[in-house]
């Protein structure tokens, strides 16, 4: 606890080096596709049935900021089409004050169309060439003021907003027990902070150069609770993507 603020958080270091023997570059750009929804409801009615206690979906609830003010527009096949957009000239893509996900995220426009939502790439504000972790993002449970504060060192990140997850049940673990969800679209978003290919540092590592990367996810609470209600993941996200 930190006063009346309960606070966890997750620091994840990617690290990779080429075998020794190894003569030839590699491509390398690891990041981590964990689902978030901070919504206590997501807890409420949880059961061990067959159906098991649908998610709450996220847009609706959950306001974001991000620490960006460019993204990348993606092709039909949600690959980056080489432009870099300014949000300040494209509103629904423009997260640099808190804003309802929700707001925008099912407005006509091509690229919300694209993704069925957002599913894109921001370039972050931070200087990249300035070590040490930047803020990225943070996402807050209104009702709850619940906040995931996303702190990294790499330049960018791609805020997928849960638009193809499939329908289905999948176990959550408490300390006592394990039960029984029901995700649906929309149920948790993820922050993937990443390199692209476009700017520096690179996504080519050569022999004998490190790849070292980290990202930190801080969950805050102004509730003490307990843990097992401050992260809210599906057991097994790749079976729903």
């Amino acid at each position: 606890h930190n006063g009346s603020t309960w606070v966890s958080a997750l620091t994840v270091e990617y690290r990779a080096k080429l075998d020794p023997s190894e003569v030839r570059p590699t491509i390398i750009n690891l990041t981590n596709h964990t689902y978030f929804n901070l919504d206590p409801t997501m807890y409420s009615g949880v059961c061990d049935d067959d159906e098991g206690h649908k998610v709450p979906t996220v847009p609706e609830t959950h306001t974001l900021q991000l620490h960006a003010n460019q993204y990348l527009p993606a092709t039909a096949a949600l690959l980056h089409t080489g432009d870099i957009i300014r949000v300040s000239s494209d509103p629904a893509f423009d997260f640099t004050s808190p804003k309802l996900i929700a707001r925008d995220i099912d407005a006509a426009h091509p690229q919300i169309a694209v993704g069925r939502g957002y599913d894109h790439t921001f370039l972050l504000t931070q200087d990249s060439h300035t070590p040490g972790l930047k803020p990225c993002a943070q996402l807050t449970h209104e009702a709850s003021s619940r906040q995931l504060h996303v702190s990294t060192t790499q330049p960018a990140v791609h805020f997928y907003s849960g638009n193809f997850i499939k329908p289905g049940r999948v176990q959550i673990a408490f300390t006592d027990s394990v039960r029984f969800v029901t995700l649906q679209p929309r149920s948790g978003v993820c922050f993937e902070t990443q390199r692209i290919n476009s700017h520096l540092p690179t996504i080519v590592l050569p022999p004998g150069t490190l790849y070292k990367e980290t990202t930190r996810f801080e969950l805050r609470s102004t509730v003490p609770e307990s843990p097992d209600s401050s992260i809210n993941s599906a057991a097994d996200p790749t079976k729903f993507d």
